[in-house]
């Protein structure tokens, strides 16, 4: 629905912003409202890569090579996930807190989102085969 009414700049631009303020919100988790706000942002980037990746991944990659193209990018973001869980906890074994970890995972947020806005404003050519 977000791609339909905003369409895939304003998405791409949303995306990019939910990126970077799921550690952000990480890192500011405290007391209070804090970790809820963090836990509706990061859920929030949860759903929408669910749903808006594929629909963005097909209309800048098209549709012929979609496919390979989901399966490099699920492959990468299952290995990120299976390396970061250790080292937070190896992070927070050493220092006693996520902090280290959180603006870690912060950093590679702001690289991920500038990738999201590259892509998303990228003119396309989808006439010419993306060889993978």
């Amino acid at each position: 629905v977000m791609f339909d009414k905003a369409g895939k700049k304003a998405t791409g631009v949303l995306m990019a912003a939910m990126i970077i303020l799921s550690p952000l919100s990480a890192l500011l988790a405290q007391a209070g409202m804090t970790p809820l706000i963090f836990c509706t942002v990061h859920g929030f980037v949860g759903a929408t890569y669910t749903v808006a990746m594929n629909i963005l991944l097909s209309d800048t990659f098209g549709q012929a090579a979609f496919g390979e193209v989901l399966s490099i990018f699920t492959i990468i973001t299952t290995v990120g996930s299976a390396i970061a869980s250790p080292f937070m906890g190896a992070t927070f074994d050493k220092t006693g807190s996520y902090k280290l970890s959180f603006e870690i995972l912060l950093v590679l947020a702001v690289l991920a989102a500038c990738c999201m806005i590259y892509i998303t404003f990228r003119k396309i050519d989808h006439s010419k085969a993306i060889e993978l």
